[in-house]
């Protein structure tokens, strides 16, 4: 009897180091509760100082009406348009792993939509003159999603993490009769990206020497080195083997590592494909060249439309631009912003816009 009750006591002593050894097993991924709430604060810091992140605003907020390249007339004659914005609320909520964390950073716009022009045809052979200038209010929702990691493990946080890649911001007011449905670029050496859906397509912030090197040939291009879990450079795979390499061809959504570097001045071929309930040109402006720092090389240019097809109650149509890459080096974005013509064209349409969002770098 001894001996069983030995046995029994044994066995019970097994069960319970096995369960204290799995429940350590279990919170080993976890972040502690006191150094989650320091990385967090680390974490918005970097946030909220990042180049890539914040020249996103600058390029959104034009600051005033800005006069843009392209051809535009009918009833109200539009010659200069811009919209002056201020960020009213900024939530950056974290989730985090291991070593790794994901940010939703969602951002709050209210602002004016200024359309400065004339009620009566310009003539072409005078000069074009604004008699009338119109303020429409502006309310907008953005957001995209921020990749973290870690690359060291010093103790110290503000070095141990960084920022590993950001998604495409989107977003714009809550409803509108123009959606932007998907956007192809075309650079320079024939590489082609197309991306369908914004959040979930992932630009490598920079920093690559922890997961492979990113370069820029000659001309520029769209490359990057290896990515998380799987090569996201040319030739490779996306993120988790998602996707593939680009070769030339065409790289499709997915969350594929990888840094949009170009040269000064380079020519770069925007298509962007949108879901209209409107016949006829919606108006499609992409505005560029601003960075965190200083928007003194904003450029604000309008895309053309080159096909429309009725399916069913709505038009898919494509829109198209050239347009160069800046004159001076630094992180930027290229914002993208389609409205339904009626909003620049007619002083009682309240605004309806959609947004999205490029990072970028010129080197």
């Amino acid at each position: 009897m001894k001996r069983i009750n030995s046995y029994l006591l044994s066995f019970s002593l097994i069960v319970v180091l096995l369960f204290i050894a799995n429940g350590c097993n279990k919170n080993d991924g976890l972040v502690d509760p006191a150094q989650e709430k320091n990385l967090n604060t680390v974490l918005q810091k970097i946030t909220d100082t990042d180049e890539s992140v914040n020249s996103f605003t600058p390029n959104y907020n034009e600051g005033q009406a800005m006069g843009f390249l392209g051809v535009l007339g009918r009833t109200i004659y539009p010659l200069r348009i811009g919209q002056v914005i201020n960020l009213v609320d900024r939530s950056l909520t974290i989730k985090y792993e291991t070593e790794t964390a994901t940010g939703t950073l969602i951002e709050k716009f209210d602002g004016v939509l200024i359309i400065s022009g004339s009620f009566n045809q310009p003539d072409p052979a005078k000069p074009s003159v604004i008699d009338t200038v119109i303020r429409k209010p502006l309310s907008t929702v953005v957001t995209r999603l921020i990749k973290y990691t870690k690359i060291s493990s010093t103790g110290d946080n503000n070095l141990d993490w960084k920022i590993a890649g950001v998604s495409l911001p989107a977003g714009g007011t809550e409803t509108s009769g123009v959606v932007i449905s998907k956007l192809i670029l075309v650079t320079q050496d024939g590489k082609t990206l197309e991306i369908t859906n914004p959040n979930e397509f992932f630009f490598d912030r920079g920093f690559m020497n922890f997961q492979g090197t990113g370069y820029m040939n000659a001309n520029g291009s769209l490359m990057g080195g290896n990515g998380m879990n799987g090569n996201g450079g040319m030739g490779g795979n996306g993120m988790n083997g998602i996707g593939n390499g680009m070769n030339g061809g065409m790289l499709g959504n997915g969350t594929h590592e990888m840094s949009a570097m170009f040269g000064t001045r380079q020519p770069l071929k925007m298509a962007i494909e949108v879901l209209s309930k409107f016949d006829g040109e919606d108006f499609l402006t992409l505005t560029h060249g601003a960075m965190m720092s200083s928007s003194d090389g904003r450029v604000k240019e309008k895309f053309e439309l080159k096909s429309s097809v009725k399916e069913g109650t709505n038009y898919r149509k494509t829109y198209e631009i050239v347009w160069l890459t800046d004159s001076h080096g630094g992180f930027m974005h290229a914002v993208i912003n389609a409205m339904p013509k009626d909003v620049v064209t007619d002083t009682d349409s309240k605004v309806e816009q959609k947004t999205w969002g490029i990072p970028y770098q010129v080197k």
